[in-house]
């Protein structure tokens, strides 16, 4: 449902029954059950500039059942992949807030921050490889033929329990990688670019139970022509 509250602004609201097969075993190597449940989730909507800025907020509550979580022990099947067992009466909170399009000719804006939380019946939190915040920010600049723009991304702590050899939690604090890029037009049909992507070259895990770094700081080039 939604509603036209003035030219600006419009609030909507919606309503989802869940019911989704898993691919994820137990460690009986048996499909566990498919995931079922509910989702609620309210909102604003605004559009501005004829449509060339939008902005977004919402808040959402969905309940589930035979939710899939790692076993605590890391039990490994025989393909090598990990068992899951499911959790009855698990619920998800959270918030969502973006600004997308056009500040002013020429100046383009993407920014959002989300927050969620999943927990089981007791108020145990869940997923704990999942950050709770994420936090994306990106701009580009056209100046002349060319295009420069930058942003960064920050996501929360996560954590793994029982990642090591002897039980061992796995932490990892938050942390941000911010990138930059630069695109010139050669020609009516030919452009390059250039990004430059964890620019400060952080090292951080690419999973929450460790095991392998992400990508360094690096730097692609690219040229692209486009056919008439």
């Amino acid at each position: 449902m939604t509603w036209e509250l003035d030219r600006h602004w419009s609030a909507y609201a919606s309503y989802t029954s869940i019911f989704s097969p898993q691919t994820y075993r137990d460690r009986d190597n048996r499909l566990i059950e498919p995931l079922e449940g509910n989702n609620g989730e309210a909102g604003l909507k605004g559009a501005f500039y004829g449509g060339l800025l939008n902005a977004t907020a919402s808040v959402f509550r969905m309940r589930q059942d035979n939710l899939a979580e790692l076993d605590d022990d890391l039990f490994q099947l025989p393909d090598g992949s990990s068992a899951y067992h499911t959790v009855q009466g698990a619920t998800a909170r959270g918030v969502e807030l973006e600004l997308s399009g056009q500040l002013r000719p020429g100046w383009q804006l993407t920014a959002g921050y989300a927050h969620a939380k999943v927990e089981d019946s007791a108020g145990r939190r869940l997923q704990t490889g999942q950050p709770r915040n994420n936090v994306k920010l990106w701009t580009t600049v056209d100046w002349r033929d060319a295009t420069f723009g930058g942003g960064v991304n920050w996501q929360s702590d996560v954590y793994q329990d029982n990642a090591g050899p002897n039980g061992e939690r796995f932490d990892q604090p938050g942390y941000v990688l911010a990138s930059l890029m630069a695109r010139y037009r050669l020609g009516r049909d030919v452009t390059a670019t250039v990004n430059v992507n964890n620019l400060f070259d952080k090292r951080y895990y690419s999973s929450a139970s460790g095991g392998f770094y992400g990508d360094p700081r690096n730097v692609m080039v690219s040229v692209a022509y486009r056919f008439r």
